[in-house]
């Protein structure tokens, strides 16, 4: 998901294509694609953040041991 702040960015330089999640999903950062709209770069770049996002607040993957 993106931030408040990350959203803001898209809806300001790619309006048509980003729209927040109405209600409480959206302000978590939820954000619905138009996919009539959308350029695959732009919202290729979109999923960049939000996956960037979900790895900071889950920490990295623990390692697994080999035998």
């Amino acid at each position: 998901m993106l931030t408040r702040d990350d959203q803001a960015m898209m809806r300001e330089t790619s309006a048509d294509m980003f729209e927040p999640v109405p209600g409480g999903w959206g302000e978590k950062g939820a954000t619905f694609v138009i996919l009539a709209m959308a350029e695959p770069d732009v919202v290729r770049h979109g999923d960049g953040v939000a996956e960037g996002r979900a790895k900071i607040s889950v920490g990295a993957p623990p390692a697994i041991a080999r035998s």
